[in-house]
């Protein structure tokens, strides 16, 4: 859980204006801020557990919520510490040059990015310029995010979600819960390919000799994997009448 993804997901009722967060990973939604006003208000301090999501936010206390108000729209937190004024004149511009609207998805991007440079917690912008072609194409089994976890696990390196990474938030694209990247696109964790020895993916049934043609190697797929993590070798020779030899891209016996 992260702010964002609670402030997202209770904006996309379209009639709840508040947000509640508790206990790092909990989201409420209300519609009025007596909602959460029942217990009365609390020190701030209460409000200590880090956001499961982003250990950089607080996600409300044991007992208690953080609440926010969503009714000034995507950037109302970022307008007192970045001035709007000259990306609106920008945006002006363009849409005068290029007669319409083309550019305005970028001109907007790029004060999105600044407010999140400045570690500063926006909503999902995209969503509520439908009509402009705004929003952000991921591929199949994906989903956009406005603040995904800064290193996502992919087949070549499953546990970069464990190495350290920025400490802002960049919008972009996450695998569904089962997939995993794959380069740009996002397979089944059981799809994934191998890691040979000096530390290369390969996809499976990829097939490689070695620089002596002494040695085949291939990375099996999930049925056929020994402990090994899939990349097989086995002793390989060249036979009399063929040479090792490096030909259309492929070293091989010819």
């Amino acid at each position: 859980m992260t702010l964002e993804k609670c402030w997202d997901h209770c904006a996309s009722f379209g009639d709840q204006r508040y947000a509640g967060l508790q206990r790092g990973e909990i989201c409420y939604c209300g519609s009025a801020l007596n909602n959460y006003d029942v217990y009365g208000a609390t020190e701030e301090a209460v409000c200590e557990y880090a956001c499961t999501g982003n250990n950089e936010q607080k996600c409300g206390g044991l007992m208690s919520n953080s609440v926010y108000d969503l009714g000034g729209g995507p950037f109302d937190r970022c307008h007192p510490v970045i001035d709007p004024a000259d990306f609106f004149n920008d945006c002006k511009t363009d849409w005068c040059a290029y007669e319409g609207p083309e550019q305005l998805c970028e001109d907007i991007e790029s004060y999105a990015e600044a407010c999140q440079l400045q570690g500063i917690p926006i909503m999902n912008w995209r969503a509520s310029l439908t009509g402009f072609g705004c929003a952000m194409e991921c591929t199949s089994h994906s989903h956009y995010e406005q603040c995904p976890p800064g290193n996502q696990p992919t087949c070549a390196n499953p546990d970069a979600a464990n190495e350290p990474c920025l400490e802002f938030c960049h919008e972009g694209c996450v695998c569904d819960n089962g997939y995993i990247f794959e380069g740009d696109a996002c397979v089944l964790k059981s799809n994934c390919g191998c890691v040979d020895d000096d530390g290369n993916y390969h996809v499976q049934s990829d097939a490689v000799i070695s620089e002596t043609c002494d040695e085949s190697c291939v990375c099996e797929g999930p049925e056929n994997r020994p402990a090994t993590r899939g990349w097989n070798c086995q002793p390989y020779a060249c036979d009399g009448d063929t040479v090792c030899d490096y030909r259309n891209n492929m070293r091989g016996c010819y």
